[in-house]
């Protein structure tokens, strides 16, 4: 069921009506949630992601997910929820260690050590066609290699489903003329924050750098913002009120208790069943009350 979150009708030109998502939390959301944002890419990195179209240095892929990513991470603070980013400069953070970071085994650059519930990568693609243009989401494939069965929320596309709605609502407001809904897609080129995750993971694709209206728009404080919020809300929606797909550790977790559970429920059985016994015993004169 497609999630209900407040929104606002905005105008456009006094001729479109759109509606804009506000990111906000959820009725059963309580406390803190780990969330890791990622900004993709960064300086010195091999792959310093995609060009702007302008064709200089700045900003490109590496600033602009980081723009992004700390106004996500700034709305699901206020909301409530911990979210944290894998950086917080334009430097580079290998691909396994943003990985291990989200699964609480490693810090980032400030010190941050956290298990998250989510992990939601953000990026900005480039195409050699600067006539192309979109915004999606991204969530792992089942058939890539090394797969693991039993690690099934990777491949689940919940999370994704709930990112993409207000994503979408809201890019078509930051990208007039040049907005295409895409639909979410499954990982065909074996990305390593999807394919290694060890935490539910999507990857954001905001836009097209290679195109020049998207350009001209992700550049602009306003529209940065308006991608933030339909990313934030849909992670707020997803931990707020979305079903809740267990990972391993919270499986093993869940085994555990229901197993220590199980032995004390047992354990009181016994001794119920054993001073049952004793009084019994007692009133037919078979045992010494004392």
């Amino acid at each position: 069921m497609t999630p209900r979150t407040p929104f606002r009708r905005v105008a456009v030109r006094g001729i479109l009506t759109i509606t804009v998502h506000l990111a906000t939390v959820g009725p059963s959301a309580a406390g803190p949630i780990g969330a890791w944002i990622d900004p993709g890419h960064g300086i010195d990195c091999g792959d310093v992601g995609a060009p702007g179209f302008n064709g200089e240095d700045f900003p490109d892929e590496r600033h602009l997910s980081l723009f992004v990513s700390e106004r996500v991470a700034n709305l699901l603070g206020g909301l409530g929820y911990q979210a944290l980013l894998t950086r917080h400069s334009d430097h580079c953070v290998p691909l396994p260690d943003r990985v291990a970071m989200s699964a609480g085994q490693m810090q980032n650059d400030v010190g941050e050590q956290e298990v998250g519930v989510v992990f939601v990568s953000v990026h900005l693609d480039g195409d050699p066609d600067a006539a192309k243009f979109g915004t999606f989401v991204i969530y792992s494939a089942p058939e890539m290699p090394n797969r693991q069965s039993k690690r099934s929320y990777r491949v689940d596309s919940t999370l994704a489903q709930f990112v993409a709605g207000p994503l979408q609502s809201n890019a078509a407001a930051a990208f007039l003329g040049c907005h295409n809904d895409m639909e979410p897609r499954q990982d065909v080129r074996g990305l390593h924050v999807l394919k290694k995750a060890k935490v539910r993971s999507v990857l954001v694709e905001c836009c097209f750098l290679s195109n020049q209206c998207q350009f001209n728009n992700i550049v602009q404080n306003g529209d940065q913002g308006l991608i933030a919020n339909g990313i934030a809300t849909g992670i707020s929606n997803y931990l707020g009120t979305g079903p809740r797909h267990r990972t391993e550790l919270e499986t093993r977790t869940a085994r555990t208790t229901r197993s220590v559970l199980s032995g004390v429920t047992a354990d009181r059985a016994r001794r119920q069943s054993v001073r049952g016994l004793r009084w019994r015993l007692v009133s037919s004169g078979g045992m010494d009350s004392e």
